[in-house]
């Protein structure tokens, strides 16, 4: 029923954001506003959000409301599909487990309703890990497609979703999956319909590069970073983070089977 409660949650969670906080942040504002019409693209973002957002506006009505239940059906998929791929490699509870220590991720926890194309991007990759996942054990027609939409959704839901495609790529080519011919066919079939997929907004992209590139770099200016020294920044305070939290394990099996490591050092001895 572990899924069931997952809904359940983000369902109450919903219900309270709009309940508790009866205010739009500045970036729901935004894109309250820009959900109003369809657009190829609305700025230094891709659409995929406020498409989104626009189709809840139109069934919901209330914009509070409609942001609410996005960000909460946006919540639920990032966790259900977490939580499905992680059945692929372990058991159910250990599943479960790995699950529930993503509220640990600051973005997901403390910071959770405050993202709009942030969260979307990370439920596009929660779906892609769990489709390649199945894709890289049965290369099939089906699983190319559904990898394809989802990279070429990812891309339209944040570009640095480019990160997530060439880390799966990189998995690729450490997997069994490249040694069967059939299989490079496949990747061919996810790269087109990626490729498909994405161009309903490429096509404006390239019209409008130089204006996209002007306000990102207009946002950058303050903090005096390139888009690539921001992209190594951040990975660099997540290797750190995570550096930190191995020690930490280390320091905790260390303390945990001291006595063994007493036995052992003596024998060496």
């Amino acid at each position: 029923h572990y899924p069931k409660l997952l809904l359940v949650y983000f369902i109450l969670l919903s219900v309270v954001r709009f309940l508790s906080r009866p205010v739009l942040e500045v970036d729901e504002a935004e894109q309250i506003y820009l959900a109003q019409w369809w657009f190829f693209g609305y700025g230094q973002q891709p659409p995929l959000f406020s498409w989104l957002q626009h189709v809840f506006l139109l069934l919901i009505g209330d914009p509070l409301i409609a942001v609410s239940f996005l960000k909460g059906c946006i919540y639920f998929i990032i966790f259900y599909y977490a939580y499905k791929s992680a059945m692929h490699y372990m058991h159910k509870d250990q599943a479960v487990a790995s699950n529930l220590l993503m509220f640990f991720i600051l973005p997901i926890s403390i910071h959770s309703f405050r993202h709009t194309h942030t969260i979307l991007a990370m439920a596009m990759a929660s779906i892609a890990f769990f489709l390649w996942s199945k894709w890289s054990k049965n290369p099939n027609i089906k699983f190319s497609l559904l990898l394809g939409l989802t990279f070429g959704l990812g891309l339209l839901a944040k570009y640095n979703f480019l990160l997530v495609i060439t880390g799966l790529v990189i998995l690729t080519l450490y997997s069994k999956t490249l040694k069967n011919k059939k299989s490079i066919l496949h990747i061919l079939l996810i790269g087109f319909s990626s490729i498909l997929i994405f161009s309903v907004h490429g096509y404006w992209l390239l019209q409008n590069f130089e204006q996209v590139h002007n306000s990102v770099s207009k946002d950058l200016k303050p903090e005096n970073l390139t888009y690539l020294a921001s992209i190594l920044k951040g990975t660099f305070e997540l290797s750190a983070v995570l550096l930190n939290f191995v020690v930490l394990v280390f320091l905790i099996l260390l303390w945990a089977y001291r006595a063994r490591l007493f036995r052992v050092l003596a024998k060496v001895n």
